[in-house]
């Protein structure tokens, strides 16, 4: 009996409280998720007096009891937990959805957990440990040092053993581990195999954690067919999550006229296709690889695609309403695409393919030594990594790496797309914000070796953004090479666009941009954005070299065109022992140069430039003119506090050339010791050009200091 003093009512209420809690109680109890314990690593289907893999996801589909195994519960979602052990697939073959055969059909949601050996992947490289201090003093001035000693211990170390994906794989697979492997097929024979778990249905979401996925084998032959995904096909919209998991060595591939052509929809790796979430944390997507050989045809991506709605692909964008992908701690490695059809056209899609109208979350992801390659006729290859479509509620990029990464193609008339592309669109909205920070790009190489070749950005980052910040990116060491005729790489090595952009630490060093056979104009770093804050960079020890053509060529570009038209600041920067070595290309052409201004509003403010050279005009910046012609365009450019020495011009302004409908402001700066060929040492005005010097010395440049222009 409850006492409840003076008020019975109370007592009522209390005791009705109470009655409430309990029933609560019971039906938590009642509802907890099943638990369904796999006992055997044999492949079972109701046979067998043991628990096998299969069954328990038959009794978690049918909420009954299968074989060995416990029934599942409806209300919630089951636990299925491995064992350490090898639990390979090899009942029947491939194409049967009813789980009895082939992959596991997954009809109801459900968590597969191993509880084997840990398989979460740590970076060797912390990024908390990184003393940003040391490469940028956030001074009034970027010290030389910096351009002198530029590194990055530890991180690019890291990566090359990243890169060794055998032994990667080895340290994480062992035989305590938990593994689900294909055994489906000939192991010999391409495609000859099928996946590990497929999931067609609406609202049902797969769990995975701490087991590996291996040796999914899918593949079709035959005129358009398209083979599917390698490991995981998810369909339906609901959530993927992978936590501690290693997807490795699984395949997708196809042979016959067209195959594929419907679209690169078959990731060897992880196709997320149906506009659910996805979140991979703590985890490896390791050589896997996706393949097509016939004419016409198209691999399908060759680690991860997401954010496909129609599933007949047919248009393959989410229109609304799809899902958001978070990374935590995961690495893509060692994943290629390739096509050989030679003579015939083929292309190699993406290693990630990200088609989401909704949030993009990543931190600490590393992209290393994974391979998008084509050889022969009409070749295409697409991006290492796709965010097409993908501007939706915010995208925030922390502590990525890409390294050692190669897109190639050899034949005639190819196509090589970005190694990274960060939003080729406003997505579903435009305006949204965008934060990338304490990024690398580590001796990545695109190259291409034949005739037509058509080459893309390094990094594109040009949409129709919002607000973008960035901080702390580091592009070391990369490598942009065209050989062959009518080379066409008119796009720049970083194009960095926005409807307002802050920028702060950022570096390019050592990276190097060949052409051999008639390239246009090619740009190390572009700014075609409004309201732009560039602080503390460094732009040093980068290289062009070319052979013939008729178009212009600078390390940045701030080509100001509306609407993206400035004001642009760059502020605390140093531009060091950058060249442009161009062979037969002088005459008659457009001229090369440091620096090119095309933009209004253009400040400069405690930047310093030297040691630089370039056959062409302007050894350290022209303003004024078009890289396509040469031709004079408007222009506003304020020099402030800056110091420009030492640099040199295979022409005119061994310094600063400033064009015939350019405005050019100098105060308080030093431009000493500069070189021109021709005229104009220090600084060559054309004719109409407009010139103010304030508290300017300009001393010691050769063969002349000021050419059209009134001495300070």
């Amino acid at each position: 009996m409850i006492k409840t003093g003076k008020d019975p009512a109370a007592g009522r209420t209390l005791l009705v409280g109470m009655t409430a809690a309990a029933a609560l109680l019971v039906m938590a109890t009642a509802s907890e998720a099943a638990t369904i314990n796999v006992t055997t690593t044999t492949d079972e289907y109701g046979k067998g007096g043991g628990c096998s893999l299969r069954e328990a996801v038959e009794a978690a589909n049918s909420n009954t009891a299968f074989g060995g195994c416990p029934k599942g519960d409806s209300a919630t979602m089951d636990i299925i937990k491995l064992a350490a052990g090898r639990y390979t697939l090899s009942r029947g073959a491939a194409g049967e959805d009813a789980n009895a055969e082939g992959d596991l059909d997954v009809t109801e949601s459900v968590k597969i957990v191993g509880t084997g050996a840990k398989l979460r992947w740590r970076p060797d490289f912390n990024w908390g440990d990184w003393d940003q201090s040391e490469w940028f003093p956030f001074e009034s001035h970027v010290s030389q040092k910096l351009m002198k000693s530029i590194g990055l211990g530890d991180l690019g170390r890291a990566a090359r053993d990243l890169g060794d994906h055998r032994a990667v794989y080895a340290g994480y697979v062992t035989d305590d581990a938990t593994v689900i492997a294909n055994g489906i097929g000939d192991a010999n024979t391409l495609g000859d195999g099928d996946r590990l778990f497929d999931v067609n249905d609406d609202g049902v979401k797969l769990i995975l954690t701490n087991v590996a996925l291996i040796d999914g084998d899918v593949g079709c032959t035959g005129e358009g067919c398209v083979p599917g995904a390698g490991a995981i096909e998810h369909s339906g919209d609901g959530a993927l999550k992978l936590t501690r998991v290693v997807v490795a060595d699984n395949r997708s591939s196809c042979s016959g006229e067209g195959c594929g052509a419907t679209g690169a929809r078959s990731p060897a790796g992880i196709g997320a296709l149906g506009g659910g979430d996805l979140t991979i944390r703590q985890s490896l997507i390791l050589n896997n690889r996706s393949e097509c050989s016939d004419t016409e045809c198209k691999t399908g991506y060759s680690a991860l695609a997401f954010g496909f709605l129609n599933t007949q692909f047919e248009e393959p964008y989410l229109e609304q309403g799809a899902g958001g992908a978070v990374f935590r701690n995961t690495a893509f490695v060692a994943n290629e695409t390739f096509c050989d059809t030679a003579p015939a056209r083929c292309e190699a899609a993406s290693t990630i393919d990200l088609r989401t109208e909704q949030s993009l979350d990543a931190n600490n992801l590393w992209i290393v030594g994974n391979k998008n390659t084509c050889v022969g006729r009409n070749c295409d290859t697409d991006e290492m990594f796709d965010t097409s479509l993908g501007g939706g509620q915010a995208i925030s990029i922390t502590g990525l790496v890409v390294a050692d990464n190669a897109n190639a193609c050899t034949g005639y008339d190819c196509d090589l797309d970005e190694l990274f592309d960060l939003v080729t669109s406003g997505g579903k909205e435009e305006g949204s914000p965008l934060t990338f920070n304490n990024s690398v790009f580590l001796r990545n190489k695109i190259t291409c070796d034949g005739e037509s070749c058509d080459m893309d950005e390094f990094f594109d980052m040009t949409s129709s953004l919002g607000d973008v910040s960035q901080s702390a990116l580091f592009f070391v060491g990369n490598v942009l090479k065209c050989t062959g005729k009518d080379c066409d790489a008119d796009d720049p090595f970083y194009d960095m666009n926005g409807t307002s952009l802050n920028g702060e630490a950022i570096v390019l060093h050592r990276n190097k941009l060949v052409c051999d056979g008639g390239c246009s104009g090619l740009h190390l770093w572009e700014f075609d954005s409004g309201d732009t804050t560039l602080e503390s960079f460094v732009v040093s020890d980068n290289r062009f070299f070319i052979t013939d053509d008729d178009r212009g060529y600078e390390f940045i570009d701030i080509s100001g065109s509306p609407p993206y038209d400035g004001p642009y600041l760059l502020k605390d920067g140093l531009i060091a022992n950058n060249t442009i070595e161009c062979d037969m290309c002088l005459a008659e052409t457009a001229p090369n140069t440091i620096m090119r201004v095309r933009g209004d509003r253009t400040t400069l403010r405690r930047v310093t430039i030297t040691d630089n050279s370039t056959d062409g005009i302007g050894g350290a910046i022209a303003s004024g003119i078009t890289s396509s012609s040469g031709s004079p365009t408007a222009s506003d450019l304020t020099i402030v506090n800056s110091t420009i020495s030492n640099n040199s011009a295979g022409r005119e302004g061994g310094g600063i050339f400033n064009g015939g409908e350019a405005t050019l402001r100098i105060r308080n700066s030093q431009i000493t010791s500069n070189t021109a060929a021709t005229t104009g040492g220090g600084i060559f005005n054309d004719d109409g050009g407009i010139i103010a010097l304030t508290d300017t010395t300009i001393s010691g440049n050769t063969p002349d200091d000021c050419v059209n222009c009134e001495a300070p």
